[in-house]
């Protein structure tokens, strides 16, 4: 039975460093929201379990109480039968998880008592969806002991940020480096490389013989990962046959790499085109998430001289209510307030934020429940006032003035924060 042939190990314990002003003290960069009702994870679930891969454990490790709340009340619902599970599993005390290969040695005893014929390991802090059986069926058909996901990437933007695949004319694996600084071009195209997605599928003896030899040797000669240690060293032991699988060959198919707050925001922005994310919206493959029925409908309302707002281009989730104000490619999370005569543009607002009246954001990434005070300016890598400000504004201004930080692309960041979260 299909199955029961694979289960799926999605690595989550990520701390998410380059995304420190959404995750730091806050959450695991698997747990951040995106794209209006999302978290990160809920792509990678969403394809395991619209590709029928209902055996899952999530690794966790760093501020994991928010993805373990979510997981539990979103996700382990769906899952229904006996034979069908989702199980959050941590550290071992007392050990820390060293890296990816380790957290899955961790776990290597469940493995073996569930006892399928291929493991899917998965990173969670990607906006990633594609059928995984369609990569099941190639690992099975080429015999394949690891099949690695990947895509073609642009070459400048690859330098040191993915594992660089080199792929001989027969598709067998030539090499792998980790985070390479000179990737390697394609030969039919010198200015795309071909990346590593971070997505395994291993047949379960290959795994866990890998990872138990990389388990035994030192930390001074490992630092027990997939990329830098694991796979290189199945590479040259030549016992293994590892083979390259194109996600782009499968349907429902997208990736993105969200590891910095500017990629962060690019992508959030691309979700807005609709040409490019339309399987979004096809009910054959839905992105699961949170529940909210419990929220009310979008509520659009004139302001003072009968105006109405404008909305363009733009993601509205439920719960919103926007009052006379202006809203342009932007993201409004569920919960959002938005008061009279406020304009938005390229801008991401998570879940109950408060935006003032005669306020312009920018380029503005608002975490969960911040506050923007009436008259304030963000626009262009400045904060400022568009009027005079009275007593309460102004102690809110100097609040958010001393939350806010700015990317060197010049994307305001309002960190998450419970100051003054009851008022305007």
């Amino acid at each position: 039975m299909f199955r029961n042939s694979i289960m799926g190990v999605i690595l989550a314990g990520g701390a998410g460093k380059r995304l420190k002003y959404l995750t730091s003290d806050v959450r695991a960069q698997s747990a951040v929201p995106f794209g209006g009702k999302y978290r990160i994870i809920d792509f990678v679930l969403s394809s395991f379990f619209n590709s029928c891969i209902k055996k899952l454990y999530v690794l966790i490790q760093y501020k994991s109480i928010s993805l373990s709340e979510h997981i539990q009340a979103n996700w382990a619902p769906r899952f229904g039968s006996k034979d069908e599970f989702i199980r959050v599993a941590g550290p071992v005390p007392p050990n820390w998880q060293k890296g990816s290969a380790d957290s899955v040695n961790q776990i290597l005893s469940r493995i073996k008592i569930e006892n399928p014929d291929h493991v899917a390991v998965f990173g969670g802090d990607q906006i990633c969806s594609f059928d995984i059986r369609e990569t099941l069926k190639f690992h099975e058909s080429e015999k394949a002991d690891l099949t690695i996901c990947s895509m073609k990437y642009p070459l400048k933007k690859a330098a040191g940020k993915f594992g660089i695949l080199e792929v001989a004319d027969d598709g067998s694996l030539l090499s792998f480096c980790e985070k390479a600084e000179h990737p390697i071009p394609l030969k039919q195209d010198r200015k795309y490389t071909l990346i590593s997605l971070g997505n395994y599928i291993f047949s379960k003896n290959a795994l866990i013989e890998a990872v138990e030899y990389d388990s035994s040797r030192p930390d001074g000669e490992s630092s027990h990962d997939f990329g830098k240690d694991v796979i290189p060293m199945m590479i040259k032991s030549g016992r293994y046959k590892i083979c390259v699988y194109d996600i782009s060959m499968s349907e429902h198919s997208f990736w993105h790499s969200i590891g910095s707050i500017d990629e962060y925001f690019d992508v959030s922005m691309l979700f807005l085109d609709y040409a490019k994310t339309s399987s979004l919206y096809d009910p054959s493959w839905p992105i699961y998430s949170v529940n909210a029925d419990n929220l009310p409908p979008v509520r659009i309302d004139e302001y003072g001289d009968g105006e109405f707002p404008e909305i363009k281009k733009s993601i509205v989730s439920d719960g919103c209510v926007i009052r006379g104000s202006k809203i342009e490619k932007s993201i409004l999370s569920p919960g959002v307030f938005i008061n009279e005569n406020s304009k938005i543009k390229r801008s991401v607002l998570l879940n109950d934020v408060k935006v003032g009246k005669n306020c312009v954001l920018e380029n503005v990434i608002a975490d969960k429940r911040s506050v923007i005070p009436s008259g304030v300016v963000i626009k262009n890598g400045v904060l400022s006032k568009n009027k005079a400000l009275n007593q309460e504004e102004e102690t809110l201004f100097e609040v958010l003035k001393s939350k806010l930080y700015f990317t060197d692309s010049k994307i305001a960041l309002i960190p998450c924060y419970h100051d003054y979260s009851d008022k305007l």
